[in-house]
């Protein structure tokens, strides 16, 4: 974006300025989908240990 600008070029800032919006909303998308996963794989968890239904981990000796 920045080199675009400093090179006058506003077509070519607003094509970087769009790409980045873009990015940007893709990721925060992402990183939201993976908190979801992760909570509900932390609420399976738990409710599959309140069940009783999962072992305890074994200690290494």
């Amino acid at each position: 974006i920045h080199t675009a600008m400093k090179a006058g070029d506003p077509i070519a800032a607003r094509r970087a300025a769009m790409d980045h919006i873009t990015y940007v909303e893709r990721s925060m998308a992402e990183a939201e989908r993976s908190g979801d996963w992760q909570r509900v794989s932390r609420l399976r968890l738990r409710q599959r240990s309140d069940a009783g239904d999962i072992e305890p981990t074994r200690k290494r000796s």
